[in-house]
């Protein structure tokens, strides 16, 4: 099935209200309910690349919360719990985690959060 393809964000999606306990940040074991499906994730999208070295970064490097933004509107606490549980699950593919962070991402933080990584 091919992969919907999009050029801009249209529209914010609000990060979801899934209650994250601390055990799931520290050992999250199912997490696909977090996650888009891969068919939904667009293959093009305004700076997928350097949003996928974002995730790389975080994923290998670790990332200093403080030198991430949230867009206006979005609860930094709530994306960066969201978007940790899928990076730390051994659940999905290691290439399914990275399309969904680095989809989500740019959807809920700011483009100076690109800056960690540069």
């Amino acid at each position: 099935m091919p992969r919907k393809q999009q050029v801009e964000f249209l529209a914010l999606p609000p990060v979801p209200d899934t209650t994250l306990t601390k055990v799931d940040l520290v050992f999250p074991a199912s997490v696909r309910h977090l996650m888009p499906r891969r068919e939904d994730i667009p293959t093009d999208y305004p700076r997928r690349g350097e949003w996928k070295k974002f995730q790389a970064t975080w994923f290998y490097q670790g990332l200093d919360p403080a030198r991430v933004k949230a867009k206006p509107g979005v609860d930094l606490t709530k994306a960066l719990a969201h978007l940790t549980c899928i990076q730390r699950s051994f659940e999905p593919k290691h290439e399914d985690k990275v399309d969904a962070v680095s989809w989500l991402a740019p959807q809920w933080l700011d483009e100076s959060s690109l800056e960690v990584v540069s």
